[in-house]
């Protein structure tokens, strides 16, 4: 276990209450003399939603109960607390054909014997988006006076996360997220701010059980149009069923989250009553000699599969996801560990 004598719980667990006061305060002054207010804008936070490494993609986009290492502070804020000393994740997609590309930054580090830390960063885009013109505006659409691109812009939304993790108990861990954002459009930009709590349960080294809130508070959007949006609240509830075959030295493992939210998409969900709506995500995993793995899932209604391969520390892992319409999308990421934490002296 590494040297905490330069950390102490209260400071650390003090300095969380300040940031988090902070973000507050920024929350409720940011935009407040504005008037145009999207309480509850569908949609808006689409881009948190779109999953993290490619391990957990393969398995039908199911993470809540199943990711570890620094990847799982996307999906479970408390998840980061199954990190005994370091770890790294990195992730690149290729969504949809290639059209939108995704990319995922993620470190942990474990700071006490109950106390793990995690930044994360990641980017959605779609770059050398064309906006178009006819040649001569003054004249109308012909073969002498063709549509052209006249400039190139972007679409692109990033999510910065600081997120702690602390034991609470024995078999339970909690954990919470800050999140700031950014959004642009064009020649629009968007800043916000929100944040994550979550907690799982090992009841045995083969069973674990999540529960996320993710925009525990609302999440603000503030658009420098004066438009403010407000993402609604949503929750995630995911287990994980380990069986060891002893005799195949391999392990089968079954993983499903539900994710419920407060906006009712109707046909852009899985299910729906009422304000609510949802969908479910279903994952299968084979393990051989805790080094080769293979995977399949379904997201919603869409197929995945994938493989992993894990050598001592580090771990590569490959994901594939079809989706009707708008093409496959492929996932590369790359994970290490490592014992102890460099930045404290022994």
């Amino acid at each position: 276990m590494p040297n905490s004598r330069f950390f102490s719980k209260k400071s650390i667990s003090g300095s969380l209450l300040v940031s988090l006061s902070l973000f507050i305060i920024l929350l409720f002054n940011a935009g407040i003399a504005q008037a145009d207010w999207d309480f509850g804008a569908k949609y808006a936070g689409e881009f948190m939603t779109l999953g993290a490494d490619a391990a957990s993609a393969a398995l039908g986009e199911s993470g809540i109960a199943y990711a570890s290492g620094a990847a799982s502070a996307y999906w479970n804020p408390a998840g980061i607390i199954d990190t005994h000393g370091g770890a790294f994740s990195a992730m690149h997609a290729n969504r949809f054909a290639g059209i939108v590309k995704y990319d995922f930054l993620a470190a942990a580090q474990r700071f006490s014997p109950k106390e793990v830390f995690a930044l994360t960063l990641f980017r959605l885009g779609i770059d050398d988006i064309p906006l178009t013109a006819l040649e001569d505006p003054s004249s109308p659409l012909s073969e002498d006076n063709i549509v052209i691109a006249e400039k190139w812009t972007t679409d692109s939304e990033i999510a910065f996360i600081a997120t702690y993790a602390t034991q609470w108990k024995k078999h339970i861990a909690w954990g919470v997220n800050g999140k700031l954002l950014s959004k642009k459009v064009g020649n629009n930009q968007a800043f916000g701010i929100g944040f994550d709590a979550g907690a799982r349960w090992y009841a045995a080294p083969s069973f674990t059980a999540g529960v996320k809130i993710a925009d525990l508070t609302t999440t603000y959007l503030g658009w420098d149009t004066g438009h403010n949006e407000l993402i609604l609240p949503s929750a995630s509830l995911g287990i994980m069923k380990r069986f060891h075959l002893r005799k195949l030295e391999a392990d089968l493992t079954i993983v499903s989250d539900v994710v419920f939210r407060g906006e009712n998409r109707r046909q852009a969900d899985q299910f729906a009553w009422g304000v609510f709506s949802g969908e479910t995500h279903l994952g299968l995993e084979y393990t051989i000699k805790n080094t080769l793995s293979l995977r399949g899932g379904l997201d919603t209604d869409r197929f995945t599969a994938g493989a992993g391969l894990k050598i001592g520390p580090v771990q590569a892992d490959y994901a594939f996801q079809a989706h009707q319409g708008l093409g496959e999308s492929h996932r590369i990421s790359l994970s290490c560990r490592w014992q102890g934490n460099p930045l404290i002296r022994d």
